[in-house]
C-alpha cells in the first residue's frame, strides 16, 4: 500500500491542532508535528492526541526566529532517508487533505507522480458562517462553507521520497526545488481544504502576533504581508470582529486587491459531523496570557 506522511510546522494552534491531526489521519499514515515554541494548548494536545494515534511524531523547534523553509527541509530529508513513507504532504495546521470525501488519495498521487517527482494539491478556501466555533458539536463541519472560487489560486505541494532526499522547501510550503530532479510542474485532482479565519479570538490573536513576528524576522520576504494587513483590520475595529468582518477576511484571505468571491452556502463543511473538540479546555485562546507571554519573550530577547 502506498504510504503517506504529512510534515506539518505549527505554533500556537490550539482551537485546531486536535482537528488537523484527527481528520489528515484518515488519508495519511503518519504524520510528523513541529511544534515551534507554542504558548498555548497546541503541545498538550498534541500529545494527548498522540496518546491515542500512535502514528503521530512530535518534534520541537525551540529558536524565536520562525525558519519555516529551514526546519521543514531538514525534516523531510529526514524522513525520506528513512524510506518510511512514499510521499509527504506539507501542510500547515489549518489545512485537510479532502477531509470529508471518499476520495482514493493515495491511487491519486502515485498514480500522477513517482517517487522522483513533486506534485501541487490546490486551496479550497473555507469561510465562518456562525460564531459557534468553541460551542458547536463539529465546528469544521457545521460553522463552515468554501469560498465560491478561489480569486487567487494557491498549492500545497506533495513530495515523492526520492525527491524529498535533496529538496529544499520555499517558505510557506507551497513549491519545492530538486538540483538533482528538475521536472515539470503537476498538479493533483484533489483538494486540501483550507480554515484560516475560525473565530475572532482565533484571527485577533493570529494577526497581531503574526505581525509582531514577522516584523521581527530577518530576511522577511515581500508577499509575507497578510497578516499586517488583517491586524490593521482588527485594529480599526478596536479588536472586536463581528461575524460580517470575521467572513470577509475569509473572504479575502490571500486575495489580490482586484479579487473577489463569496461564500457557497451550498457546499459542505469540512470534515465530518463527528468531528468534535474533546480538548475544549485547552483549545481556546487566551488572549491575556498569550500577549503576557508575547511580551515576557520580547523583553528577554531585548535584554539578552
Amino acid at each position: 500500500m502506498v504510504r503517506i506522511g504529512v510534515v506539518s510546522m505549527v505554533k500556537n494552534e490550539s482551537d485546531i491542532i486536535e482537528l488537523f491531526l484527527k481528520i489528515n489521519l484518515r488519508s495519511a499514515d503518519r504524520i510528523f508535528l513541529i511544534d515551534h515554541c507554542s504558548q498555548d494548548g497546541t503541545l498538550e494536545i498534541a500529545k494527548e492526541m498522540q496518546k491515542l494515534y500512535p502514528q503521530i511524531a512530535i518534534f520541537s523547534f525551540k529558536e524565536r526566529e520562525f525558519r519555516q523553509s529551514d526546519v521543514v527541509t531538514s525534516m523531510v530529508r529526514d524522513i525520506s532517508s528513512q524510506n518510511i513513507v512514499d510521499y509527504i504532504a506539507l501542510l500547515d495546521a489549518d489545512e485537510f487533505l479532502c477531509g470529508n470525501t471518499n476520495v482514493n488519495i493515495r491511487e491519486i498521487i502515485s498514480n500522477n507522480i513517482d517517487k522522483h517527482e513533486s506534485g501541487f494539491i490546490p486551496w479550497e478556501t473555507f469561510c465562518p458562517i456562525s460564531l459557534d466555533y468553541f460551542s458547536s458539536e463539529s465546528p469544521l463541519f457545521s460553522c463552515f462553507k468554501k469560498r465560491s472560487k478561489e480569486p487567487q489560486q494557491f498549492f500545497k505541494v506533495v513530495l515523492g521520497n526520492e525527491f524529498a532526499k535533496d529538496c529544499v522547501v520555499a517558505e510557506g510550503n507551497h513549491s519545492a526545488f530538486s538540483a538533482m530532479f528538475s521536472l515539470p510542474r503537476k498538479f493533483l485532482d484533489l483538494k486540501i481544504q483550507h480554515a484560516p479565519v475560525r473565530s475572532p479570538e482565533q484571527i485577533v490573536r493570529k494577526a497581531l502576533m503574526g505581525s509582531y513576528s514577522l516584523t521581527l524576522k530577518y530576511g522577511r520576504q515581500r508577499q509575507e504581508s497578510h497578516w499586517d494587513i488583517i491586524s490593521q483590520v482588527v485594529r480599526a475595529n478596536n479588536y472586536d470582529v463581528t461575524l460580517e468582518q470575521l467572513s470577509n477576511i475569509a473572504l479575502n484571505y490571500a486575495v489580490e486587491e482586484n479579487g473577489s468571491a463569496e461564500v457557497d452556502f451550498f457546499s459542505c463543511g469540512i470534515g465530518l459531523i463527528e468531528d468534535k473538540i474533546n480538548f475544549k479546555n485547552l483549545a481556546r485562546p487566551n488572549l491575556i496570557r498569550d500577549f503576557d507571554l508575547l511580551a515576557i519573550d520580547l523583553i528577554d530577547s531585548v535584554v539578552k
